[in-house]
C-alpha cells in the first residue's frame, strides 16, 4: 500500500509541474499583470506557472502589485529593495565627462534596475528550471493561441537579437564598414529551455560597457554567454513596429505617415493586413492606434503573436501621460475583444 501511495505521489507531483516557467517583473503597472494572466489563460497552450516577481520602489505600489496577484492567485515574489543599492551586478564608475554612460552606471537607473530583477530571478529560480523558462516584459501580451513549448521544438532558446560593433559607443542601428558586430538578447522576451542550454549558471543580464566600450542595454552582457556557448541553436523573435517614424514602418498605411496622422477609421491598408495574415481584431486595433511618439509606440512580436505596449515604465511621466491615457485604453478595448 505505500508503495502504491508512493507512486500515485510521484505521478501526481509529475503531471502538476509546469513545463513553461514563466518570469515577469512588475514595478509601477498592477493593470499589466492583469491582462498578461487573462491572455495567458485564453491563449498559452502548454501548461505553465505565471510568477510575478514584484520590484515596486514603494511600499502602496508593491502593495497594489500583490494584491492584483491574490485576485487571480499568481505567485507574487517581493524582489528585495537592497540589491539596487549593492549593486546586485557589477556596476562602471561613474564618469561625469561622459554623460551617457551615467544611465549604465547609476544603481537605480530603469536599464540597471532591469538587469538587476530579471538576473535574481533567474539565479534564485529560474536556474533551477529543469525545462522552459520564459522571461517577459510586464507590457508584452499574447494575442493568439500559441504554444511555447512548439515554437521552441529543435532550439535551444529563443529571442529577438540585437546587434552591436565592438569599441563603437551607442551605435546598435548603425553600419560600419570593416568592423563585424556582434549581437545580445533583447530582455524583453525570451525563451530558454534550461534542459538542454549549457552552463546556464553563467547567463549574466547586465548592462553596461562590453567589448571595449561598447554600451549595451538591460540583458547586453549575454553577448559573453553566446561567444563562450557558439553550438547554442538560437531561434529568432522577429518585431515589427506600428511607429511609422521607427525603423522598420510596416504596418500603418502610406497615405496616414504623409499627413501624419490616421484618417478617421482608415482602411487604407487593410488589404495589406489581411495578406498578413492579420485577424479582424488586430486590424480594426491597428487602424484605430494614433500616431504617438517614438518612445511610446506600440509593436508586435513574431508576426502578430505578441503585443509590446512599449516604455510602460514610463507611465508616472508627465511628459507622456496623455499619449499613455489614449494608448491604454485602445489596447484594453483590443484586449477585451480578444480574450472574451
Amino acid at each position: 500500500m505505500k508503495s502504491k501511495i508512493f507512486l500515485l505521489t510521484l505521478l501526481l507531483s509529475c503531471t502538476i509541474t509546469p513545463k513553461v516557467l514563466i518570469f515577469t517583473y512588475a514595478h509601477n503597472r498592477p493593470d499589466f499583470i492583469e491582462i498578461q494572466h487573462k491572455t495567458f489563460e485564453k491563449f498559452l497552450q502548454d501548461d505553465y506557472e505565471f510568477v510575478v516577481w514584484n520590484d515596486a520602489n514603494n511600499n502602496n505600489m508593491s502593495k497594489n502589485i500583490e494584491n492584483m496577484c491574490k485576485k487571480y492567485n499568481i505567485r507574487c515574489i517581493r524582489i528585495p529593495q537592497e540589491i539596487h543599492d549593492r549593486p546586485y551586478l557589477s556596476r562602471m564608475s561613474y564618469r561625469p565627462s561622459q554623460p551617457v554612460s551615467k544611465a549604465f552606471s547609476r544603481y537605480h537607473s530603469r536599464n540597471v534596475r532591469n538587469s538587476n530583477v530579471v538576473q535574481y530571478s533567474f539565479d534564485t529560480l529560474g536556474v533551477k528550471h529543469d525545462d522552459i523558462l520564459a522571461l517577459f516584459d510586464s507590457d508584452i501580451f499574447l494575442t493568439e493561441p500559441f504554444s511555447i513549448c512548439e515554437y521552441l521544438k529543435g532550439y535551444d532558446l529563443a529571442s529577438s537579437k540585437i546587434y552591436c560593433y565592438q569599441n563603437v559607443r551607442h551605435t546598435c542601428a548603425d553600419t560600419h564598414p570593416g568592423i563585424d558586430p556582434f549581437y545580445y538578447l533583447w530582455i524583453g522576451l525570451i525563451f530558454l529551455d534550461m534542459s538542454k542550454l549549457p552552463n546556464t549558471k553563467t547567463i549574466n543580464f547586465n548592462c553596461g560597457e562590453a567589448y571595449g566600450k561598447s554600451l549595451l542595454d538591460a540583458g547586453g552582457w549575454t553577448c559573453y554567454y553566446l561567444h563562450n556557448n557558439p553550438n547554442i541553436r538560437i531561434k529568432e523573435i522577429t518585431r515589427s513596429s506600428l511607429e511609422p517614424y521607427n525603423w522598420l514602418k510596416p504596418l500603418i498605411c502610406s497615405q496616414c505617415i504623409k499627413h501624419k496622422k490616421p484618417a478617421p477609421a482608415c482602411t487604407h491598408n487593410t488589404k495589406k493586413l489581411k495578406q498578413l495574415n492579420f485577424s479582424k481584431n488586430t486590424i480594426d486595433f491597428i487602424q484605430s492606434m494614433p500616431l504617438l511618439g517614438l518612445r511610446v509606440s506600440t509593436e508586435f512580436l513574431l508576426h502578430g503573436t505578441f503585443l509590446h505596449y512599449r516604455a510602460g515604465s514610463l507611465i508616472s511621466s508627465s511628459e507622456f501621460s496623455d499619449q499613455h491615457k489614449i494608448k491604454t485604453k485602445i489596447i484594453n478595448d483590443f484586449i477585451k475583444k480578444i480574450v472574451s
